[in-house]
């Protein structure tokens, strides 16, 4: 249940906040490997800046950051290698 609350709060996070009044790709990616799995959510839209605090209420990403919690996961903003748009990755063991 955790997992579907993550993926149900990033989605839309997204859909509400990566591209403002136009439209844009959303990709969800789940890997696996050596015990370990990913859940991730990336767009190419605005971005997040995490020095402005939250868009909207903030109440998505507490819940995400409780729900990942029960998983023993951890919550990753950004990637290093994409300074464009969004990308969020929860990471935890199997």
């Amino acid at each position: 249940m955790a997992l579907g609350v993550i993926l149900i709060e990033l989605v839309t996070n997204a859909m509400k906040y990566a591209y403002p009044g136009g439209s844009g790709e959303v990709r969800i990616k789940l890997q696996t490997q050596n015990g370990n799995a990913t859940l991730s959510v990336e767009d190419d839209g605005i971005g997040y800046d995490s020095t402005n605090g939250p868009k909207g209420t903030g109440l998505g990403t507490r819940l995400i950051n409780a729900m990942s919690i029960t998983l023993g996961a951890t919550v990753t903003y950004g990637r290093d290698d994409k300074p464009t748009g969004t990308y969020v990755a929860v990471n935890w063991q199997q």
